[in-house]
């Protein structure tokens, strides 16, 4: 479950019930997460720059949502 996450390093943990919820009742959704999760890149730049208003990468949440 989420291998493509795990092997980019990611840990994963679930709580309580989540891994027999997401893997019993929404195993298409599981995959599909996954799927979004591994491609995902945000530049650390990003991560770190400072505030004052909207982040380079809030342009690109609405489109990342639709896709």
């Amino acid at each position: 479950m989420l291998d493509k996450i795990t092997a980019r390093g990611f840990e994963i943990q679930f709580l309580s019930h989540a891994r027999a919820i997401l893997s019993e009742d929404f195993p298409l959704a599981i995959v599909e997460l996954d799927d979004v999760l591994s491609t995902v890149m945000i530049p650390i730049a990003e991560i770190i720059g400072s505030g004052g208003g909207y982040a380079p990468g809030d342009g690109r949440l609405p489109a990342m949502a639709q896709a």
